[in-house]
């Protein structure tokens, strides 16, 4: 899930140049997991839910308005923190392409294992 924020910051950052830090909503984020994971199926609601709390905690997003974490709202915004460029060691967005098809070999082949 840490990726995929990544990606989104990165995303919003070099396509609107923005000052501040971007916006997402959760909507947003289900399908960027669904399209870095190829998996139909995203994370449960409590799952989901939990683990976007977590990354609250940690600093790297944000509820606009201080509002709770609503997973079922797919259009809830998410405030993406600069503290997440800090959490993965990668400088472009080559090097942030380079780490999803790391993932998606890694995964790719614990899935052929699992056969």
């Amino acid at each position: 899930m840490i990726l995929v924020l990544r990606k989104l910051y990165e995303e919003r950052i070099e396509r609107l140049s923005l000052a501040q830090d971007p916006v997402v909503t959760i909507g947003e984020v289900r399908e960027e997991y669904r399209t870095i994971t190829g998996k139909e199926r995203d994370l449960g609601m409590v799952q989901y839910e939990t683990l976007l709390r977590r990354l609250r905690t940690m600093g790297l997003l944000d509820t606009l308005d201080g509002r709770t974490i609503d997973v079922r709202d797919g259009e809830a915004r998410l405030r993406l923190r600069g503290s997440v460029r800090m959490i993965l060691p990668i400088q472009t967005v080559d090097e942030l392409d380079a780490w999803l098809r790391k993932y998606r070999t890694t995964n790719e082949e614990e899935v052929e294992e699992a056969v």
